[in-house]
């Protein structure tokens, strides 16, 4: 029981110096190491490769913790098919992941498109403006002098 609860407050990976990817930390791997039941552990550790708060893309987060299953120390038979249903579990999130974030940056560009045309068309129109002068009769008929009034024109 201490070590699934473990497995959900450690850190279980960083960055490493070298190569600058993720790889497991060393309580992670002293906890899968030593835990009676690993698949409880590592089941803690799945669960959180799918960030609740990130910055950029979350498909690319996920994808990059998935890739530590590919690096498990010391790996037994059974935490292998686990391991195997965890990758393609993962993989299906992922591409579903991608999807929403590619509707959602199309919707964002097309959002900024229409936004900018709005804009050009508004600066156009105040380029076209003119003022122009003219010469009309006013409505009341007691008044036989034309009035110059200015008129904008688009």
């Amino acid at each position: 029981m201490r070590y699934p609860l473990a497995a959900a407050i450690i850190r279980f990976a960083h960055r490493a110096k070298e190569t600058g990817s993720q790889v497991w930390s060393e309580q992670a791997r002293a906890l899968l190491a030593n835990a009676p039941d690993p698949n409880s552990v590592l089941t803690e550790f799945v669960a959180r490769f799918r960030p609740q708060s990130w910055s950029g893309s979350r498909a690319a987060l996920m994808e990059e913790n998935a890739r530590l299953l590919d690096n498990l120390p010391d790996s037994s038979g059974e935490l292998m098919a686990y391991v195997a249903d965890a990758k393609a579990q993962l993989a299906r999130e992922i591409a579903s992941e991608r999807q929403q974030e590619t509707e959602y940056d199309r919707r964002a560009v097309r959002i900024t498109l229409e936004r900018v045309r709005a804009a050009k068309i508004h600066i156009r129109l105040l380029g076209d403006v003119r003022t122009k002068e003219y010469t009309g009769v006013p409505s009341s008929s007691d008044s036989s002098e034309p009035t110059k009034s200015a008129l904008m024109v688009t």
